[in-house]
């Protein structure tokens, strides 16, 4: 229920609630568990690297998109575990 309820409150009353959360590595602060919780696996998570040049992104999503907007569409091939 205490889940549900901070899902209806405004940015605002959570910040003013301290449920505000500080990634530990850079200090961005987040209002949103799911935001915080997918912003330290990028910290933690593993690369994907492009086999076309040296880029690497944290989602398997951010490499395909610059497959296709960089480099062309993108292939099974293409996305590597770095």
């Amino acid at each position: 229920m205490e889940r549900h309820l901070y899902s209806h409150m405004s940015a605002e009353e959570k910040d003013k609630s301290g449920l505000k959360k500080r990634c530990e590595t850079c200090g961005r602060e987040f209002l949103d568990k799911k935001a915080y919780a997918a912003h330290i696996l990028a910290h933690k998570g593993q690369q994907f690297a492009c086999d076309q040049c040296p880029k690497t992104f944290h989602w398997k999503q951010g490499l395909r998109r610059h497959l296709v907007n960089v480099h062309g569409k993108a292939s099974k091939n293409s996305l590597k575990d770095s």
